[in-house]
């Protein structure tokens, strides 16, 4: 094979196209150095595109005046080999050819206003292929620029507002000649857009936070600044390139401390030193207390001052089943309580916070992710409700809300000495065990859940126990309802009412009137002493309630309940009363002529009358009956005479009277 021969290669630098990704290259006119090839009786053309020394040149054959054409879709130099075979001459002819990739140029435009605009080349490998560039300015001037080193900084200035968008194209220069100049793009002198941080979210418990930017001019960069508890601005050494369009773009920040609050904003310095500031987003810190298997309180700092509303999105943790959210009453409240968990899974929180403003100017404020694990096997407090009513000689003791087990104690009279008397499964129990005529019983709980966890014990809640400590006085213990917010909430004063009982302990009649106290009853009581039919003896007992607002279960408003207990029966009977006078005179007047006694509540009366030696003179066993001032049949003497009244009251206790009293003429 003999060197010799040319042909003509178009072009000699080919340009890659944009839209296509190829660049096309045409051999032509191949001729032997003695003139031109001869392709009839066996002699032929051959072409090689990608033509190197190790290779020898292979094609395909094409008929006289069919020019080959090549595609290249990568940048390059290449050989292109042509071989033909003259006579029993073979020759071989090479040319090179460079495909070229036009690239838009990276550049970073700053605006000190609207008239003055200022273009960076920047120091990039796609500009390091280019020679020059070309600038529309948008007001009739066109320029080129020899690129003579990277970064370079081309500035112009607008004698008005320019009637449209300047544009740019990077040229590749060979041979002194621009051979493959890139599609013109458009860039905007106007002045600069502020970047916005549209979310911020914290990551690995809070060392990490994930900084998403949108807004801002597009292609450049903007230095991320960080505060630390509300201290003093400072730059990190990281940035964030702005982005395109609609698109939003990110970073993190990493090695952060997981217990300190931290604020974060974008910034650049434009052409005139203006600062070009994004907005200030602060992390949401976030604590959490399990109070119980099925309750935890979530607590949380952000020093943000633009906070519209914070949601607390919670689910199963690791399945992510059962995702659900709750949002705080107002941005100010930044705590929130679960009460519906499963002792048996953990949970996955996350608080969200968005900004005011309208939706395009609003930024997400996520936490990190943390776990809650229900409490086990641990001690809670006493978060329920106890109620001890009484009827029919039996104390009930109402939790009102079930649990797997609920410990009753128990004490009796004015003990503290509490023993363990129960175990239910259910919330309500009955102790017949009880003699409530006698005494005071009171009661204690304590629950267990399904994961072992036992609550403390609660306060003790007591019968209602009537007694009279002394004559013409009631007393009894007072009842009170058991519980702590939010299960029981806006506790009434207890209210107490009568009950008149006949002798077999059936109601006959309740007032309609209530009392808060003890000597309010009595004198209500007194009313039904007085009346005769009672006869001095009354039986009746106290009705207690106490109205109070109940919440079951955290759903719903609460509910009003109306909380009551009976006391013991307890007849109350007057002591015999007796009157009589002092003196009377016996003189046939028809006034005073007879020693009378008076009273009531007495079952059987006697009276004896003595005279000064003792003797007795007159006696009666009619209260209606008394002495008419004769001894014997004949007037007494004036004088002092002796007397003594007993018999029985309606209690069946004797009762005995003695003095003296004055005979007068």
């Amino acid at each position: 094979m003999t060197p010799g021969g040319t042909f003509n290669l178009t072009p000699n630098y080919a340009c890659i196209n944009t839209n296509t990704g190829t660049a096309i290259v045409t051999v032509t006119n191949a001729k032997p150095p003695t003139g031109i090839f001869d392709v009839g009786a066996g002699n032929e053309i051959k072409y090689n595109f990608n033509y190197t020394d190790a290779l020898f040149p292979t094609g395909v054959e094409f008929t006289a005046g069919t020019p080959p054409i090549y595609t290249y879709n990568q940048a390059g130099e290449y050989w292109v080999a042509v071989s033909g075979k003259q006579g029993s001459n073979t020759y071989l002819m090479c040319k090179s050819v460079e495909v070229i990739k036009t690239e838009q140029p990276d550049i970073r435009v700053d605006a000190c206003d609207p008239l003055n605009v200022s273009v960076e080349i920047q120091d990039t490998p796609i500009n390091q292929k280019q020679d020059r560039v070309t600038i529309d300015w948008g007001d009739g001037n066109i320029n080129t620029y020899d690129v003579t080193s990277r970064p370079m900084t081309i500035q112009h200035s607008y004698t008005s507002a320019p009637t449209s968008n300047p544009k740019i194209q990077g040229q590749y220069v060979r041979g002194g000649v621009n051979r493959c100049p890139s599609d013109p793009v458009n860039f905007n002198v106007g002045t600069n857009i502020n970047p916005k941080i549209s979310e911020l979210e914290g990551l690995n418990g809070g060392t990490e936070n994930k900084i998403t930017m949108k807004d801002g001019n597009p292609g450049e960069d903007y230095i991320i600044e960080m505060s630390t508890n509300n201290g003093t601005w400072a730059a990190t050494t990281q940035t964030i390139k702005a982005p395109t369009a609609s698109n939003t773009s990110s970073a993190t920040i990493t090695g952060l401390n997981a217990t300190s609050e931290y604020c974060f904003r974008l910034l650049k310095t434009g052409a005139c030193s203006t600062p070009i500031q994004s907005n200030e987003v602060c992390t949401i810190k976030p604590t959490h207390n399990v109070i119980s298997a099925t309750e935890v309180k979530v607590d949380w700092v952000n020093t943000q001052g633009n906070i519209n509303y914070y949601d607390v999105f919670y689910k199963d943790f690791p399945s992510g089943a059962n995702q659900n959210s709750g949002r705080t009453s107002s941005p100010s409240v930044k705590t929130f309580t679960f009460s519906d968990m499963d002792c048996s899974t953990k949970y996955e929180f996350q608080i969200i916070g968005t900004t005011t403003g309208i939706p395009a100017d609003r930024a997400i404020i996520k936490s990190p992710a943390f776990i809650v694990t229900p409490l086990q096997g641990g001690r809670v407090p006493f978060e329920n409700l106890l109620v001890v009513s009484t009827d029919n000689n039996i104390a009930k003791v109402n939790t009102l809300l079930s649990f797997p087990k609920i410990n009753i104690y128990k004490a009796e009279g004015s003990s503290t000495n509490f023993q363990l008397v129960q175990t239910i499964t259910s919330n309500v129990w009955e102790d017949r065990n009880v003699e409530l005529t006698k005494q005071q019983y009171c009661y204690k709980v304590e629950y267990e859940d399904n994961c072992g966890n036992i609550s403390d014990q609660s306060p003790s809640a007591c019968t209602l126990f009537l007694t009279s400590a002394q004559s013409n006085t009631i007393n009894w213990t007072p009842f009170t309802v058991v519980g702590t917010p939010p299960v029981l909430q806006n506790v009434q004063a207890t209210e107490y009412t009568i009950q008149i009982l006949d002798q077999d302990g059936i109601v006959v009649h309740t007032p309609s009137i209530t009392f808060d106290n003890e000597a309010d009853v009595r004198n209500e009581l007194d009313k039904y002493l007085d009346d005769p039919a009672m006869n001095g003896k009354v039986t009746f007992r106290i009705l207690a309630l106490q109205n109070a607002e109940v919440s079951i279960g955290g759903s719903g408003p609460p509910v009003t309940f109306p909380f009551f207990s009976y006391s013991n029966d307890y007849t109350f009977i007057t002591p015999a009363l007796v009157y009589f006078p002092s003196a009377f005179t016996p003189n046939g007047d028809t006034h005073n002529d007879v020693f009378l006694a008076t009273g009531k509540y007495i079952a059987q009366f006697n009276m004896i009358i003595y005279d000064r030696w003792g003797a007795p003179i007159f006696e009666s066993k009619d209260i209606k009956i008394g002495w008419d001032g004769k001894e014997n049949g004949s007037p007494a003497p004036t004088g002092y005479y002796s007397f003594k009244i007993f018999g029985i009251d309606n209690a069946g206790q004797e009762f005995s009277k003695t003095g003296s009293v004055l005979l007068m003429r």
